[in-house]
């Protein structure tokens, strides 16, 4: 007995296809019909919605403590105080640290990163491992249990003092040394020409070294810098955002220098 099979092949695979010429619905049998509804009105309101673009320009200086005491005793604007700060530079009684202009959409995070990665050790061993280290634990032990005669404590000092300037890294971490600015500005509706600004800069400088058993072993030390604010601002004016100490390696900060910050927004389109 002879049983034919027929075997039919077409587009469809047992689906059938959406209406021809429908305008609500996707012509993708396999498409979520509400997904596909609540994406398409998505894009609507967002075609319907209008960006500004905004051109954001800061400005960091050094001076000294007492002419920028002075400076802000005069009570002018931003913008005049900005003015007299540039003066300055010309004269050299100050220093530019940083200038930045970025460009970006209202509501959209924008961050400046200028940066040097800075790799140092964080965690050593002994040359000899733990042959060395049960060496010293040793002879620690019998100058105590023999008592510390000058003798025996300059010869396990001396030992240290040898084995500590062979120690080997083993642990490291990585610093980024240099500038990361993030600014966030947002249109306020019920205020034509008026931004809420969100700002992080930060500025990490290398200071030096600083030693550690009698310099066998040097750690790197650096100063930061930062700010983190946010505020309402006029459209295209200068504001003087911050002044704030430097850091110092000596004493933590520098009572004789201050950082000035300067920050105008401008919308461009």
């Amino acid at each position: 007995m002879l049983v034919g099979i027929v075997v039919s092949a077409g587009p469809n695979f047992g689906q059938d296809a959406a209406v021809s010429g429908s305008s609500s619905k996707s012509e993708d049998p396999f498409v979520d019909e509400g997904r596909y509804s609540q994406l398409t009105e998505l894009a609507s309101k967002r075609a319907e919605q209008k960006t500004a673009g905004v051109e954001v320009r800061i400005e960091i200086f050094d001076l000294p403590t007492l002419r920028m005491i002075q400076l802000l005793d005069e009570k002018v604007s931003a913008e005049q105080l900005r003015k007299d700060v540039l003066e300055l530079m010309v004269k050299e009684e100050g220093q530019v640290v940083e200038t930045v202009l970025v460009r970006t959409e209202a509501g959209l995070s924008a961050t400046v990163e200028a940066i040097c990665e800075t790799i140092y050790a964080t965690e050593y061993e002994p040359s000899g491992g733990l042959s060395n280290l049960r060496k010293m634990k040793a002879e620690a032990k019998a100058v105590v249990e023999e008592g510390s005669s000058d003798e025996k404590l300059s010869s396990s000092e001396t030992f240290v003092d040898q084995h500590a300037g062979d120690a080997i890294p083993y642990a490291f971490e990585t610093r980024n040394v240099g500038t990361v600015i993030e600014v966030l500005v947002k249109s306020v509706k019920e205020e034509k020409g008026v931004w809420d600004v969100s700002l992080s800069p930060e500025i990490v400088t290398f200071a030096g070294e600083q030693s550690w058993m009698g310099g066998a072993v040097k750690m790197p030390i650096f100063t930061c810098w930062r700010t983190n604010q946010s505020f309402r601002m006029l459209d295209g004016e200068w504001m003087l955002a911050s002044t704030c100490a430097i850091g110092d390696l000596k004493n933590g900060t520098d009572p004789s220098h201050k950082r000035l910050m300067f920050l105008k927004v401008e919308q461009i389109r």
